[in-house]
């Protein structure tokens, strides 16, 4: 029965401070996923692009960082 059990609640302030925080957190996570999404848009149009010979890669200087 937990209608006789005792919940300990923090302060108001603290709850708002906390979902303050919280909101600035999805908020993020939200901004990182249409970003990610869009990369995968984006390299999914590219991938075309090269396999179809649209782009042309062999001419261009990149830099992969590798060695």
């Amino acid at each position: 029965d937990i209608h006789g059990l005792l919940v300990v609640t923090p302060p108001r302030r603290l709850l708002e401070v906390f979902e303050n925080h919280l909101s600035t957190i999805f908020r993020f996570i939200k901004v990182l996923q249409k970003k990610a999404e869009n990369l995968c848009q984006t390299r999914d149009l590219l991938l075309l692009k090269l396999i179809s010979g649209e782009v042309e890669v062999e001419k261009c200087d990149i830099h992969t960082g590798q060695c």
